[in-house]
């Protein structure tokens, strides 16, 4: 099996200049666990994943809670 079998042709993407709100928003909307990150000429530059918005939120609160973790 290849990938271009399993692929979306359609992709959703995200602005780089976004906030993780709206990020978030598509995810759940799109019902897709990624997005690929453009910028302002639509040309890709990033990806953005669920994993890296739970990580960075998960860091936060440590911060706020002035775990060292």
């Amino acid at each position: 099996m290849k990938v271009a079998e399993l692929m979306q042709t359609s992709l959703k993407t995200i602005s780089i200049d976004a906030t993780i709100a709206d990020a978030v928003v598509e995810l759940v909307d799109s019902r897709v666990s990624s997005l690929p990150v453009v910028d302002r000429n639509g040309r890709a530059v990033g990806g953005l994943s669920t994993r890296e918005i739970l990580r960075a939120e998960s860091m936060r609160r440590r911060r706020i809670r002035g775990c060292s973790k």
